[in-house]
């Protein structure tokens, strides 16, 4: 049995546009707000801002954005010096380093920060600021992961609608042949 041209063409654009619209799910970051932060010195100190993590539950999750106030001093994504994950591994984050010139803040949390978000208290033990005890706690939200097309769906879509136009004119084409020679 012979396939014709405009059927393999048909064949072809119906998988471009099934791969283009294959789901494509960025990684999840949550964004975590410090609550009730300060600093124990003398005078005590507040804490306040945020930092967003993408991928808190892998192996290599990392601090995309942070604001971080503290006093004046503002620690950003460009001061995290370490990461400490939370054994077993893929189980979430337990510990931040931050470190801008003579400055460093570390936050080792009671539960590790997940995916699911929540509230967890800092470990006001061990989390300090330039060796002063840090309290408080820290709260992300967990959305939904959002998706944003890809270069690759719009080109998909472009050939997708051209083979479509080709297919007809091609056929319509055939048709006119067809009917002549009836």
């Amino acid at each position: 049995m012979k396939t014709k041209p405009a059927n393999l063409l048909l064949a072809a654009t119906t998988a471009i546009l099934a791969s283009t619209f294959s789901a494509h799910l960025p990684a999840q970051a949550l964004t975590w707000t410090i609550n009730n932060g300060s600093i124990n010195s003398n005078p005590a100190t507040a804490i306040t801002g945020s930092f967003t993590i993408d991928n808190e539950n892998s192996t290599d999750p990392n601090i995309t954005f942070s604001n971080l106030m503290i006093d004046g001093l503002t620690l950003t994504a460009a001061d995290v010096i370490n990461i400490s994950l939370a054994t077993p591994s893929v189980s979430g984050i337990q510990a931040i380093d931050w470190l801008n010139g003579l400055n460093s803040l570390s936050l080792v949390f009671d539960s590790p920060l997940t995916t699911a978000g929540g509230t967890i208290l800092l470990n006001n033990i061990i989390s300090d600021f330039n060796g002063h005890v840090v309290s408080g706690s820290v709260t992300g939200v967990s959305q939904p992961p959002t998706t944003i097309p890809e270069p690759s769906t719009l080109v998909g879509l472009a050939t997708t609608f051209s083979s479509c136009v080709f297919l007809k004119r091609k056929l319509k084409g055939e048709n006119q042949e067809i009917m002549s020679e009836g």
